[in-house]
């Protein structure tokens, strides 16, 4: 008769446990939700001052002043993207790159608390090398579909069934920069789902490292994904790498 209390005991003891850990796991969860919840609603609330804008308009004059919200909104885009995943991307459009290195360059001490109050650590930024190595073009190539995918499940679209482009993909064609990118989107799901395919049937292969986010790269023709031929180099002199592993995206921690 002790020995089948005992039993029940230790049954009922390990399903408090269970039912304990469960709890403790969905609180931490539900806190987690609620702070990226937080930062989604901070970033959506961000408005380029005015006087970065002028300074913008001014760099590029062919650019008409009501177009200037679809890049910002490009730029809370790519930062969207970065807190809904923390890895390196690639950046899609000139217009918005263009934005990206104002900020770093001109107006730094802003940047940085931007980065800060958005992300919780300063967002780096690194060209893609002129002459690539083959590892390097295969890295390129990784966070060309990491920058697909996220920026489809941005704005809830499946990156293999999507019927548009999202919205960072068509900005240099809707405020017509002069050097747009004209993305193909029957292209661009094909490449992903090879990609998506090749990452799953090569599984036993070294898995792909990322790095530093970077501006549009230029890739050989070996590449899967067709991208521009031109380099926009930045020599970016305010890169602030990180000391975790992602080394792209952080120089302190969450």
């Amino acid at each position: 008769m002790m020995m089948v209390s005992g039993i029940a005991i230790a049954y009922f003891f390990s399903i408090y446990l269970l039912v304990l850990f469960v709890a403790v796991v969905f609180v931490f969860w539900s806190m987690c939700r609620v702070k990226s919840n937080n930062k989604f609603r901070k970033l959506d609330q961000l408005r380029i001052p005015e006087f970065i804008k002028t300074r913008y308009l001014a760099l590029y004059p062919e650019i008409e002043e009501s177009k200037f919200n679809v890049i910002e909104e490009g730029f809370k885009d790519f930062l969207g993207m970065h807190l809904r995943y923390k890895t390196a991307y690639v950046m899609p459009s000139y217009a918005v790159d263009a934005l990206w290195h104002l900020l770093i360059d001109e107006f730094n001490p802003y940047y940085q608390q931007l980065c800060i109050s958005t992300l919780g650590y300063v967002l780096s930024h690194k060209a893609h090398e002129k002459h690539p190595t083959q590892a390097q073009i295969t890295l390129y190539q990784a966070q060309w579909m990491q920058t697909w995918k996220s920026a489809c499940l941005l704005e809830q679209q499946d990156p293999e069934r999507t019927c548009q482009l999202p919205r960072i993909f068509r900005i240099d064609q809707n405020v017509k920069w002069k050097t747009a990118q004209a993305y193909e989107l029957k292209k661009l799901k094909q490449n992903y789902m090879q990609w998506k395919n090749k990452q799953l049937t090569d599984l036993s292969s070294t898995p792909i490292t990322f790095v530093e986010s970077t501006s549009i790269g230029s890739f050989s023709s070996s590449s899967t994904t067709d991208v521009d031929t031109r380099l926009h180099d930045s020599n970016d002199s305010h890169i602030s790498d990180s000391s975790n592993s992602c080394g792209s995206c952080s120089s302190g921690s969450d």
